[in-house]
């Protein structure tokens, strides 16, 4: 199915953030700015304002701030696509799925399972696919995916070198990994069902790495 990506303008994030908490010394509201020095160059001084509830440090108001710069500045795309059934059930808002975007990866990498065993997983099309590096990720019956890496490839047939726990069911998803043609991360906003049959599933932009990328700050 056709995947849409959608992206705001980078000149209306904000670039300023403001955030009030309760200090805990002077018992009245506080206010932290967090600035995003990179944005300010480019695009000047754009601010917002958010309200930390039940937040008393003045260090946890300031990795607010840094959060949702972050978020605003890498996680504003939007992702629509349409699912079938076997997907669109498993998917629920809040959920981080990956996606196989062709577009993206310059070719396909993913799609169905005509037959399979637990060690040779036989694809729709492995056209331009080498074993070298690669991994094999599929959908197994009970809705999780489990990888491996590939072994060899012989037509449409993929070898992996350990076994999968149980076959995949016929018809069901595979997606090809190397480290340079990975899968896009995306957490998932909403899903409806069409028309019995699929699943119109949107979803924004994840990146867990900013986790880490806010707690490097240890000077407030």
């Amino acid at each position: 199915f056709p995947v849409t990506i959608k992206g705001g303008s980078r000149k209306t994030r904000p670039t300023v953030c403001v955030v009030s908490y309760l200090d805990l010394d002077s018992r009245d509201i506080a206010y932290e700015v967090v600035e995003d020095p990179e944005g300010i160059e480019k695009y000047g001084v754009i601010k917002t304002e958010i309200s930390a509830f039940a937040c008393t440090s003045r260090g946890q108001a300031y990795r607010i701030g840094e959060w949702l710069l972050y978020s605003e500045r890498y996680e504003s795309e939007i992702i629509s696509f349409t699912a079938s059934i076997d997907a669109g059930v498993l998917v629920r808002p809040g959920q981080i799925i990956e996606v196989a975007d062709p577009v993206r990866a310059g070719a396909r990498r993913g799609g169905r399972i005509p037959a399979a065993t637990t060690t040779v997983i036989t694809v729709d099309d492995a056209t331009g696919l080498t074993a070298a590096g690669a991994e094999l990720s599929v959908i197994m019956p009970d809705g999780s995916i489990e990888t491996r890496s590939i072994l060899s490839i012989a037509g449409d047939a993929i070898t992996v070198n350990n076994a999968f726990s149980v076959a995949p069911n016929v018809n069901s998803v595979w997606i090809y990994q190397t480290s340079n043609i990975q899968t896009s991360t995306w957490r998932v906003l909403s899903v409806q069902e069409q028309d019995g049959s699929t699943y119109a599933i949107s979803a924004i932009a994840y990146n867990d790495s900013k986790y880490s990328y806010v707690e490097r700050v240890t000077a407030h």
